[in-house]
C-alpha cells in the first residue's frame, strides 16, 4: 500500500471508530488543512490529527510533526497550536490510541506495549494509557 493510501485508510478507521462511539465527525475540504478531523460530542468540537503508527520491538512509533520540502527549503510543521489530539492507528496490532497534544513530543512519539528488557521505568509512554481499544 502506498503512503497516501495508507494514510487515507488510517483516517477511515479512525472515522469509523469515532462514529461507533457516538461522535459526529467532520472532514475538512482540501488537502492542506491543519487538522484531519473534527469530533463533535454534542457539547464541544475537538480537532484531531490522524497518524499511522509503526510497530517495531514492542513499540508503536508515529510522527508528531510533518515535513514538507520544496526546491529552496524544508519546513517542519508542528501541530501543537492546531489540534487537540492525535489519534493513531497501528496496522500491525490493530491498535488505536488517542494522545492529547500537550503530551506529545515535537517530532516523534513512542508508545510501549511491553516492559523493556533493561527494566527502564522513567520516560516511558505506555500504550495502554492511550488505548481506545
Amino acid at each position: 500500500m502506498n503512503p497516501k493510501r495508507k494514510g487515507e485508510t488510517t483516517e477511515a478507521v479512525v472515522i469509523s471508530e469515532m462514529m461507533k462511539r457516538g461522535f459526529d465527525v467532520s472532514v475538512p475540504f482540501g488537502e492542506n488543512t491543519r487538522y484531519d478531523l473534527v469530533l463533535d460530542n454534542g457539547k464541544e468540537l475537538k480537532t484531531v490529527q490522524c497518524k499511522t503508527g509503526r510497530l517495531k520491538d514492542n513499540v508503536v512509533k508515529f510522527n508528531t510533526a510533518s515535513t514538507t520540502s520544496n526546491y529552496t527549503e524544508t519546513v517542519e510543521k508542528d501541530y501543537s497550536e492546531h489540534v487537540d489530539s492525535f489519534i493513531v492507528y497501528c496496522y500491525e496490532n490493530d491498535g488505536l490510541y488517542q494522545i492529547p497534544i500537550e503530551e506529545a513530543p515535537n517530532s516523534e512519539m513512542k508508545l510501549r506495549l511491553k516492559k523493556p528488557k533493561n527494566n527502564q521505568k522513567k520516560g516511558i509512554n505506555w500504550a495502554k494509557e492511550y488505548s481506545l481499544n
